[in-house]
């Protein structure tokens, strides 16, 4: 309840900070058409649209990772479920986890979205990803993967290093 509230309070910069948990969290927002998020510092969570047709995440700050774990599948910035015409736009992830590669940003199953202006630094697995989506466009975007992230290598464990910058 308390991130809707924030979630609906408009302009300003609010902060959703779950440090105090051992895994990076996930604010899940289901079926609810034309969501916007907007402005908000995302530290120790992510956020996952499913199902949210027209929705909106622009101008969003995520970072303070270090040392926390995963209890899903490693993707920050989430759009599934037929979110269709979705825009993901001017975020900025930072990611310093030792423990763990990073998915940043996920479109899945999810036509004519928008992933455009977004930077993106850190320990990276795959950059951007769509996948079983059409009509999608991805444009503008800066993914700079961090020196000491373990590559896959020749037969290499790929779910554990790195991958394709745009999947």
């Amino acid at each position: 309840e308390r991130a809707r509230r924030l979630l609906g309070a408009g302009s300003g910069s609010t902060t959703l900070d779950w440090g105090g948990k051992s895994a990076v969290q996930m604010l899940t927002v289901s079926n609810r058409d034309n969501m916007r998020i907007n402005n908000l510092y995302f530290k120790n969570c992510g956020v996952v649209l499913d199902n949210c047709d027209g929705s909106h995440i622009k101008n969003c700050r995520f970072d303070g990772h270090a040392g926390k774990t995963w209890e899903n599948d490693k993707k920050l910035v989430q759009v599934k479920g037929g979110s269709h015409g979705c825009l993901i736009q001017n975020l900025n992830i930072d990611w310093d986890n030792t423990s763990v590669n990073l998915n940043p940003i996920s479109v899945n199953a999810s036509n004519n979205c928008t992933v455009q202006d977004n930077v993106v630094t850190g320990r990276l697995e795959q950059g951007i990803v769509m996948n079983g989506a059409t009509g999608g466009l991805i444009r503008n975007n800066q993914l700079t993967r961090d020196s000491g992230t373990p590559g896959a290598g020749a037969g290499g464990n790929i779910a554990k290093g790195e991958d394709h910058a745009i999947y």
